[in-house]
C-alpha cells in the first residue's frame, strides 16, 4: 500500500465502518444463538423429530441470510480498498480472502440448509405414515372394545338365562336335568370367556404400540386381561369338576346296570319275594341317577 497519509486515513475508514457492521451482525448472531439454544433445551423431551428439524432449519436460514450480509459487506469494503490501494495491494489481497472466507460459510449454510430440508422431508413423511398407522390402530382398538362389550353383555346374559332356567325347573326337578342345564351353562361360560381373553390379549398388544408399554391404558388392559383370564379358568374348573362327577356315574350306572341284568335272570326263576326286591332295587338305581348324573342321559340298560 502506498505510504500517502490519505491512503491511511481512507484505508482506515474502510476499517472502520466495516467492524461497524460486524459488530451489529454478531451481536445479531450470539442473539440467534442463545435464542436456538433455549428452544432446544424446551423442545428436547416434548417435541417430534419434525419439530426440533423445523427449529434447526429456521436457525439455518436465518444464518444463512447473516452470512449474505456480510459477503455484501466484505464485497463492499473489498470494493473500496482495491480503489485506494490498488489491485495488487497487500491490503487488496487481505480483503479478497476474507471474501473467499465469507463466500465459503455462505455455501456451506446453503448446503446445511439442503440437508436439513431433505431430512426434515423424510421426517414429515415418516411422522404422516406412523401417523396413520397410528389412527388405524386406535381404529381397531375401538373395534375390539366393542366386540369385548359384547362378550360382556352375551355372558351376562347366559348368566340371567341359567338363573331362569334352573328356577323353571324348580326345587323337584331331576338332578340330572339340573346337571343337564349346568354342564351347558358351563360350556357356554368357557367359550364365551375364551373369546374375551383373546379380545383383550389383542387389544393390550396393539395399546403397547399406540400408548406405550408404561402408559394408563396398557396398565387397565392388563389388569381386565387377568380377570378376564380367572374367570374363564374359573368356569374350566367347575367344567372338569361336573366331567370327572359324570365319569363316576357312568361307571357306577354300569355297575347298577349288571345287577339289573342278574335280578332280571332270576325273577325268571322266582315268583313272590324275588318281585318286591326286584321293584326296590330298581327305585334304588332311579335315585342313583337322579343324584349322580352330570350333563348325559342314562344309557340303556
Amino acid at each position: 500500500m502506498a505510504k500517502q497519509p490519505s491512503v491511511k486515513v481512507e484505508y482506515k475508514v474502510i476499517n472502520q465502518e466495516f467492524n461497524r457492521g460486524i459488530k451489529e451482525m454478531n451481536r445479531s448472531v450470539n442473539t440467534l444463538n442463545k435464542e436456538f439454544k433455549l428452544q432446544k433445551e424446551q423442545m428436547r423431551n416434548s417435541s417430534s423429530e419434525t419439530d426440533k428439524l423445523q427449529s434447526n432449519l429456521n436457525k439455518l436460514n436465518k444464518e444463512y441470510e447473516l452470512a449474505q450480509q456480510k459477503t455484501r459487506m466484505v464485497e463492499t469494503a473489498l470494493q473500496n480498498v482495491r480503489e485506494v490501494t490498488g489491485d495488487n495491494s497487500n491490503e487488496t489481497r487481505i480483503w479478497t480472502d476474507k471474501l473467499l472466507d465469507a463466500k465459503r460459510n455462505e455455501e456451506y449454510l446453503k448446503n446445511a440448509i439442503d440437508d436439513t430440508s431433505k431430512q426434515l422431508d423424510k421426517a414429515t413423511e415418516a411422522q404422516k405414515k406412523n401417523t396413520s398407522e397410528t389412527e388405524k390402530r386406535k381404529a381397531k382398538l375401538n373395534e375390539l372394545k366393542a366386540s369385548q362389550d359384547t362378550l360382556k353383555s352375551s355372558s351376562e346374559k347366559l348368566s340371567k338365562e341359567y338363573e331362569l332356567q334352573v328356577a323353571k325347573l324348580g326345587s323337584n326337578a331331576k338332578e340330572s336335568d339340573k346337571a343337564k342345564l349346568k354342564q351347558e351353562y358351563l360350556a357356554k361360560q368357557m367359550k364365551v370367556t375364551a373369546d374375551e381373553v383373546k379380545n383383550l390379549e389383542q387389544q393390550l398388544d396393539i395399546a403397547k404400540q399406540v400408548y406405550g408399554e408404561n402408559s394408563k391404558e396398557v396398565d387397565e388392559l392388563e389388569k381386565e386381561l387377568l380377570d378376564a383370564k380367572i374367570a374363564n379358568q374359573e368356569f374350566a374348573n367347575s367344567f372338569k369338576d361336573s366331567t370327572d362327577k359324570l365319569k363316576n356315574f357312568a361307571a357306577k350306572a354300569d355297575k347298577v346296570g349288571g345287577a339289573m341284568k342278574n335280578i332280571g335272570s332270576s325273577m325268571s326263576k322266582y315268583v313272590t319275594a324275588p318281585i318286591v326286591a326286584g321293584v326296590g332295587l330298581s327305585i334304588k338305581a332311579a335315585s342313583d341317577f337322579d343324584s349322580a348324573f352330570i350333563g348325559v342321559n342314562l344309557c340303556p340298560l
